[in-house]
């Protein structure tokens, strides 16, 4: 299945989703991530700028997942919220886009499938090219194709 999160400011929509988050976001914190401030003014902050992430990450899931499901190739479960560690940055939106699982044989094998590979790389540009069009996000130079043809 695929399906794509972006931050939920109260937690997970569902127990499988915040469970899920407790054991990524337990492996960050012994990875060195440190864990957001205590103090008042700066946690007051941080809201309001995480405020405005969240509606940006959100567009950008809902884009990619737009793009993703025109394959068809992998059951759709949906764009999601949970609190990931790594959705917490504000600079940025921020995505987690699960592909496919692989407890699951005949996703595993999608996944192993370069042409499958390429196929999702090329919808996820797609996706991210679809987000900077609705947000208004103007680039000032054109990428060049890298020579793997991505």
């Amino acid at each position: 299945g695929t399906e794509v999160y972006f931050l939920s400011i109260k937690g997970a929509n569902d127990q499988a989703d915040a469970d899920l988050a407790d054991v990524e976001n337990a492996a960050d914190l012994v990875g060195g991530v440190p864990s957001q401030s205590e103090d008042d003014v700066v946690n007051i902050l941080y809201d309001v700028k995480r405020a405005d992430a969240l509606q940006r990450s959100q567009l950008l899931a809902e884009s990619l997942l737009e793009y993703i499901v025109a394959d068809r190739k992998l059951e759709v479960r949906g764009v999601k919220q949970a609190g990931f560690v790594v959705l917490k940055w504000v600079e940025f939106p921020s995505v987690l886009v699960e592909t496919a699982f692989i407890n699951t044989p005949h996703e595993v094998k999608l996944l192993k499938d370069p042409v499958f590979q390429k196929n999702m790389a090329k919808q996820l540009s797609a996706g991210v090219k679809e987000y900077f069009r609705r947000a208004g996000i103007t680039l000032g130079t054109t990428l060049a194709p890298s020579s793997q043809g991505f």
